[in-house]
């Protein structure tokens, strides 16, 4: 009885303790994190940024997948998450394609005389003038029962108008069981 009791009390006391990791912080992250979607977004947008404030017209993205080509599992849509909000608080903005459909229903509704004042009024809508899209691939070396993994988030811009990719954009990682080589 009595080893019982203390087997729940320390598998009680195991399982309600979290630990929460410092995102500016790598080590102790085995793989692919926040403190990697920091980075990559924080670098790969402060590029774009500069590129696109050059332009004479006001830029309009729309955002295709990012596509994971690697052998880890990584959020992508985490990523593209912090790039669109970070683009978006420096007044870089998307035309959201998907929900064209639904934006095109209301209009239709509101056009039959069913919505009151507040119906969405046609003609308003926006096309991209480019289409960002991204890619994170990856290359292991094994070696001794040690492996270097390289990452690459690599960020593109395409002109809608002409489909010429025109700017892009890589950060690189570097991810070691070894002792003498720097983790992420």
């Amino acid at each position: 009885m009595r080893l019982m009791a203390l087997s729940l009390l320390l598998l009680v006391s195991c399982a309600s303790g979290t630990t929460y990791l410092d995102p500016e912080n790598p080590s102790g992250a085995p793989g692919w994190g926040a403190y990697e979607v920091r980075r990559a977004s924080t670098d790969l947008v402060t590029e774009l940024y500069r590129y696109l404030s050059e332009k004479d017209t006001p830029a309009l993205l729309a955002f295709k997948p990012i596509r994971n080509r690697t052998t880890e599992h990584i959020e992508t849509e985490m990523l593209a998450d912090q790039i669109r909000a970070s683009l978006i608080a420096k007044k870089i903005y998307f035309v959201q394609l998907g929900l064209r459909g639904e934006i095109l229903k209301e209009m239709e509704l509101g056009q039959s005389g069913l919505i009151d004042d507040s119906a969405i009024p046609i003609g308003h809508l926006k096309s991209p003038n480019y289409y960002l899209e991204g890619v994170i691939t990856d290359a292991v070396n094994q070696n001794n029962g040690n492996s270097i993994q390289y990452i690459i988030v690599t960020l593109s811009l395409t002109s809608a108008q002409t489909g010429v990719t025109e700017w892009v954009g890589t950060k690189e990682f570097l991810k070691s069981t070894r002792s003498d080589v720097i983790g992420w």
